[in-house]
């Protein structure tokens, strides 16, 4: 009798540590499945959780930079509700530097099916409807006219002038026609 205790004080033993084995593993492929995860996540994954989430975020640096929630989320731009209106912004390898500045309680949004996918293609679109857009270059100068899309610029039109900036330097508009 007393060597079934014994066994099963041994069994015990056995199958305490190699459920201990079994968690250090499992936390161990966790912290490398977390960190995989990490290291795969682009920019527009960032902008998609905090769309989906509903968060205000501020989008780039400085004073002027827009504070908001990202309703729309594309293959290489957002679109953010801002104070004072729709801001629109490509998102490159130079940015925009995303900074959650509240978490939302309440969740956000799956973003605009109807909405063109590429950067590209929106501002297309903005071509056709024509409508004045305030364009905001790096620099931090702020264009007003019509886009006109170029192979690798846009042209911001107004009253006879034209403004040919490059993709590069074009770090945000808010398109007052939409």
């Amino acid at each position: 009798m007393a060597d079934d205790l014994h066994l099963d004080d041994d069994l015990r033993a056995r199958a305490a540590d190699l459920r201990r084995e079994w968690r250090a593993d499992e936390e161990e492929w966790s912290r490398a499945a977390l960190e995989h995860f990490r290291h795969g996540r682009t920019l527009i994954d960032v902008l998609r959780d905090v769309m989906h989430r509903g968060d205000v975020v501020v989008l780039g640096e400085g004073p002027g930079a827009p504070r908001g929630v990202v309703v729309h989320v594309g293959e290489d731009w957002c679109r953010l509700d801002a104070t004072g209106g729709v801001v629109e912004l490509p998102v490159t390898a130079s940015g925009p530097v995303v900074r959650v500045v509240e978490r939302s309680s309440h969740g956000g949004c799956g973003g605009d099916p109807a909405v063109p996918s590429r950067w590209r293609a929106r501002l297309l679109e903005l071509e056709v409807t024509a409508g004045p857009c305030v364009v905001e270059l790096t620099t931090g100068e702020k264009l007003t006219g019509a886009v006109l899309l170029g192979g690798d610029h846009v042209v911001v039109a107004a009253g006879g002038d034209e403004t040919y900036v490059p993709m590069g330097a074009l770090a945000r508009l808010r398109p007052s026609c939409d």
